[in-house]
């Protein structure tokens, strides 16, 4: 902290706070025009701490509790740390300022919602512009006790990427989508006479018999793929018929297809996005089985060096549910295939895609005494997964006591105290940006450049 005069202040507070927040408009069609251009702004706090860096705990023992100190002009510097939980910790009442939002000229005023979950915390979310946000973010307060100054402060934004469930114990199952496709026969070219022609000892397209075929996508059981690393995927082609017919890979594509929903109030949006990992196209390659045999049911594995050395781009987000948006994955895969003879291809090319669900994790393992304290807790140690909230209904009157019989303490948050840091690969982890908007407030906009240098502080 730079201050250029003498400074009297009160304390020097600093806040670790995560929030989910969500704006829709209504739709015109259903509402008169009074409601027209009207939004539903829903704000859940998911992680909010705090601890007072100055005074120090000796300072304020020995003065009074109202006291006030005078800082030098200079540079200060005042530790602190914080342990960020694993689940969050949605507040069933958001205090007024957390739900007043600016919005250009006008101010907004969120309504406390009754929906809450108790799950891992979710990752940074951001690319949808006024819609929808998840931040997380360091925010300092410097309290100034004269009325006629206003307090300093400064806040610095961080991405953030959430531990991941327990994995289950790696079995040899896969889960697997399949697509079937039968070959047209071929047309025979016209005939060329000739005198000198020697007849072929290869068979002719049109005397072959067209193969029947089978294309599957398979991936580890369940399907979980991982952030910033290549995806675990298999692709099989299977004859389903006698045929001597060569399989021709013509393109490959797979493209992992993400869905937002989004909630605000009694107003929901789904969003539907898409991220090209590999695409290839004019291969040429010919499938061959192992053993060369045209035996019904063989399988033809496609080189996955096409796509093994590819990690998921490191905007993608892991897979989250949490109070007001959701985002789910499935992956798609495009195959086209042709068949010939004698390393000619015919003309036709089948393009098909199958489309399979997959679970997205962060990559983040829980630590070891974690996963020890899960087996160990006769409780939730039998479930491999985090702690789910049971299936929606519609929302009853809140009561203190309905949020307690749907939410358990957790294993994790139980001993979060007794566990030291995550020791493990950190992830990169870019989500997508968007330029400022005039939706920020004030606060949030720099009042303290003049305070705070850029050093991290």
């Amino acid at each position: 902290m730079q201050i250029y005069t003498n400074e009297t202040i009160s304390n020097i507070v600093v806040k670790l706070e995560g929030e989910s927040k969500t704006r829709l408009a209504l739709p015109d069609n259903e509402y008169d025009r009074r409601d027209r251009g009207r939004t539903e702004l829903e704000v859940h706090k998911l992680l909010y701490k705090t601890a007072i860096v100055f005074p120090s705990r000796e300072l304020q023992g020995a003065a009074s509790p109202n006291a006030n100190y005078t800082l030098p002009a200079g540079s200060h510097e005042y530790p602190f740390r914080f342990k960020i939980p694993f689940n969050n910790d949605c507040a069933t009442v958001n205090s007024k300022l957390t739900n007043l939002n600016v919005a250009g000229l006008r101010l907004e005023m969120a309504r406390d919602t009754n929906r809450h979950v108790k799950k891992t915390l979710p990752p940074s979310l951001s690319g949808f512009a006024g819609q929808a946000e998840i931040r997380y973010y360091v925010k300092v307060t410097v309290q100034r006790p004269a009325f006629y100054k206003e307090n300093f402060r400064a806040e610095v934004g961080f991405n953030f990427l959430p531990i991941e469930p327990p994995r289950p114990p790696k079995n040899s199952r896969e889960s697997y989508a399949r697509r079937q496709h039968q070959f047209a026969p071929a047309i025979a070219p016209p005939s060329k006479q000739g005198l000198f022609r020697k007849p072929s000892n290869t068979p002719s397209a049109e005397e072959v018999v067209p193969p029947s075929i089978a294309f599957d996508g398979r991936l580890p059981d369940p399907a979980i793929i991982t952030c910033n690393q290549p995806l675990p995927l298999r692709v099989l082609v299977t004859k389903l018929n006698e045929s001597t017919a060569t399989i021709f890979l013509r393109l490959i594509e797979l493209v992992l297809v993400s869905s937002t929903t989004t909630r605000a109030h009694e107003l929901q949006r789904n969003d539907t996005g898409t991220f090209v990992l590999m695409s290839r196209s004019n291969l040429d390659l010919a499938l061959r089985c192992s053993d060369d045999r045209s035996q019904k049911g063989r399988e033809m594995e496609i080189e996955s060096t096409l796509w093994n050395q590819i990690p998921l781009p490191n905007h993608i987000a892991p897979t989250f549910d949490t109070c007001n948006l959701s985002r789910t994955y499935v992956l798609d895969i495009k195959v086209g295939l042709s068949w010939g003879t004698g390393g000619n291809m015919n003309p036709e090319l089948m393009v098909q895609t199958i489309r399979m669900p997959v679970q997205v994790y962060s990559g983040i393992a829980p630590p070891q005494a974690l996963l020890n304290a899960m087996a160990n807790n006769p409780v939730t140690g039998t479930s491999n997964q985090l702690p789910q909230q049971a299936p929606q209904q519609p929302p009853p009157p809140f009561a203190p006591s309905d949020i307690a019989d749907d939410v358990p303490p957790s294993y994790e948050d139980a001993i979060a105290d007794e566990l030291g840091p995550v020791d493990g690969p950190r992830r990169e982890y870019e989500p997508p940006q968007h330029p400022r908007t005039s939706t920020e407030s004030p606060e949030k906009r720099g009042w303290g450049e003049r305070l705070f240098q850029d050093s991290g502080h």
